[in-house]
């Protein structure tokens, strides 16, 4: 099963995941066991995974407003 989950899932992941995973120390098998035992939440991962890109136009809007702040605080 460890072997599905690494060429279905973090294979084919973002640099984000792989940060994650080396940040917790996490093994394919932490994750199955993760998962096995906290269901609700990886459904909720999931779920909310694929909502995210009804937010990406509002998240740039404000990633741009905190550069602005963020290069008129430093001309100061």
């Amino acid at each position: 099963m460890t072997t599905n989950l690494d060429s279905l899932y973090f294979q084919k992941g973002t640099e984000d995941l792989e940060g994650i995973r080396q940040a917790r120390n996490y093994t394919p098998q932490n994750y199955i066991n993760s998962i096995n035992n906290y269901p609700k939440f990886w459904n909720s991962v999931r779920k909310n995974t694929l909502k995210t890109e009804v937010y990406v136009p509002e998240l740039n809007e404000s990633i741009e407003k905190m550069r602005k702040t963020n290069n008129q605080q430093l001309k100061k």
